[in-house]
């Protein structure tokens, strides 16, 4: 009796870690490949609009993996509740630098695959940007925590305080 009530929490805790490394590790084919499941990668509100911002914050971003027959590929997806952000900061053209830094002050620089616009909706500004992952970055990117970003914009730049410092290794880790 207590050896069936073992064995069955046992496979029940099992098979409930097996699905959040599918929800991590998960991919799903689209019309440009496959992709990996997006990932909450980091946030941000400056200290001037944290009153306004209580509920939300004032830019969210997510990571996922997209591989193709052309290679590997970082998708950053940038939510940033503004309408106006976009005449500030512009698009993320063609070629721009994604630069990640991990703890150590090691930097990987990411170049954009394609020029992002930026998607203007009901309150807020949608980015939506693909950065190239070369086989060297790749090995480096598998074992770094990171820490930091910088964003170059077509008309500034922007550093964020990541968050979530193993979630792109994880995710590089899937493949």
């Amino acid at each position: 009796m207590f050896l069936r009530l073992y064995i069955a929490i046992f496979t029940l805790l099992y098979f409930a870690a097996g699905s959040a490394d599918a929800q991590v590790c998960g991919w799903k084919n689209s019309n440009q490949g496959r992709e990996s499941n997006p990932r909450n990668f980091f946030v941000y509100t400056p200290e001037p609009a944290r009153q306004f911002f209580k509920e939300q914050d004032y830019l969210s971003a997510q990571v996922s993996l997209l591989e193709d027959k052309s290679g590997l590929y970082l998708r950053l997806v940038l939510i940033i509740n503004d309408i106006e952000i976009a005449s500030e900061l512009g698009n993320l053209k063609k070629n721009s630098d994604l630069q990640l830094e991990n703890f150590q002050n090691e930097k990987i620089y990411l170049s954009a695959a394609k020029t992002s616009a930026a998607v203007i909706g009901e309150n807020q500004t949608r980015y939506d940007c693909l950065f190239q992952i070369s086989k060297k970055n790749y090995k480096k990117l598998k074992n770094y925590e990171l820490n930091t970003i910088r964003i170059n914009w077509a008309k500034a730049y922007q550093d964020y305080e990541i968050y979530e410092v193993d979630c792109l290794r994880s995710l590089l880790n899937c493949l």
